[in-house]
């Protein structure tokens, strides 16, 4: 699974997909921090915490909540949360991406769960969306 693959998730919504494996087989989070820097980190162990500050201010903060290498591939879940005060209110985001990606002869077969809870206070409504493709490598 090394290497950058890419292609279209289709289900309840269509999403463009590119994903890059390390040498190990982990997912790579890529994030880009409040500098414009580009950054790669490995998602490898259940609790993993990756924490910046994006572009346009706020916090973003990535939790591993579970990660599955198998031989043929690899199951993950990881949340992430979005925090940023503005004008005077705490605005707040928290999405968790379930992944199931198997790696056979058509290429990788990926299933992927997001769900959305937005936050204002101790309101807000949880969004589920789910999309499944098979993605084709790029690059190694």
């Amino acid at each position: 699974m090394t290497g950058r693959w890419s292609g279209t998730l289709t289900g309840t919504q269509t999403y463009p997909a590119q994903f890059t494996f390390s040498d190990a087989g982990y997912l790579v989070l890529t994030y880009i921090d409040k500098s414009g820097q580009a950054k790669e980190v490995e998602l490898i162990e259940t609790g993993q915490q990756i924490q910046y500050v994006p572009r346009g201010g706020g916090v973003k903060t990535h939790v591993v909540e579970s990660v599955t290498p198998r031989p043929d591939g690899l199951t993950l879940v990881l949340s992430t949360k979005y925090e940023r005060a503005r004008d005077g209110y705490l605005q707040q985001q928290l999405t968790v991406d379930s992944y199931d990606i198997v790696l056979d002869s058509e290429g990788l077969k990926t299933q992927f769960v997001t769900q959305t809870a937005p936050h204002f206070g101790l309101t807000g409504e949880v969004t589920e969306n789910r999309a499944e493709g098979i993605l084709q490598k790029i690059s190694d």
